[in-house]
């Protein structure tokens, strides 16, 4: 978030409350002062917003999932995502907000004229100089899961049905874990291939030359001839990330925690 203005009443006001929730009396327990707000603080689900941030690589943590052989030992990889709340928030759902169309480039204010509203903010956390306030960053080593239940509940609403169904057919498609492929580098040594976390929040498959997954591979060999040598639709990922990265690209951008359909408006 950007730097708010403390002149401002209302910036001042919901800064003292913040602290105040932050520096709770000794009465309270340990345990409750781990949190950025109290336990009991509860937002309006309306004035809360997320985004994407990225993925990255942690090679301290043993990731144990369901194919020992492939994952036990491998350098996991995260997903990462931020959580806002908008302080100003005056209560009137989904027509107090401004919506970033991806596909025009433009804000929509749609809800906010059908609603009559009195208060359009944007929706606008994925900006320097947002009013919205971070909640916490939070990771995710299943970004399978993550991506399945974000993509029926939120991406059915962004995307065309085309780009639904290119998002659905591919998630299943990511590498999960570090796999070993049927491709050996110059030594007589097996390449591995794993998701590569990109800059702007975008993915990739990659390959390395290490059984974690960690060393990028910079010999002759093209993903595509390392994929194809494991066969399966991995092969044809490798076709489609330019249209996955467009995709995908609109959750970088500040999305309601409340899922709604503007079109339904």
């Amino acid at each position: 978030p950007g730097d708010l203005d403390m002149k401002d009443p209302r910036v001042l006001a919901a800064t003292v409350e913040a602290q105040n929730r932050l520096l709770q009396s000794k009465n309270n327990s340990a345990y409750e002062n781990q949190f950025i707000d109290a336990a009991d603080t509860i937002y309006d689900d309306y004035a809360q917003a997320w985004r994407l941030l990225g993925f990255y690589i942690d090679c301290n943590t043993l990731d144990y999932g369901d194919d020992q052989d492939n994952a036990a030992g491998s350098c996991v990889r995260y997903l990462m995502w931020a959580a806002y709340v908008d302080i100003f928030y005056e209560g009137n759902g989904v027509g107090e907000y401004q919506y970033f169309n991806h596909k025009t480039g433009i804000w929509d204010d749609t809800a906010c004229k059908y609603l009559n509203s009195s208060r359009c903010a944007r929706m606008d956390c994925h900006l320097s100089n947002t009013t919205f306030s971070l909640l916490g960053v939070f990771k995710e080593p299943d970004y399978h899961e993550w991506m399945e239940q974000l993509f029926k509940h939120q991406g059915v609403c962004l995307w065309s049905e085309d780009d639904y169904e290119l998002m659905q057919d591919d998630r299943e498609e990511w590498p999960e874990g570090c796999t070993e492929s049927s491709v050996q580098d110059d030594d007589g040594s097996y390449l591995y291939y794993d998701l590569k976390p990109k800059p702007k929040g975008r993915i990739d498959v990659g390959i390395y030359t290490d059984s974690k997954c960690s060393e990028d591979y910079e010999g002759d060999y093209s993903t595509k001839q390392v994929l194809a040598s494991n066969g399966g639709d991995v092969y044809y990922l490798e076709s489609s990330i330019y249209n996955w990265s467009r995709a995908f690209d609109v959750f970088r951008v500040c999305q309601p925690c409340k899922t709604y359909d503007l079109s339904y408006i």
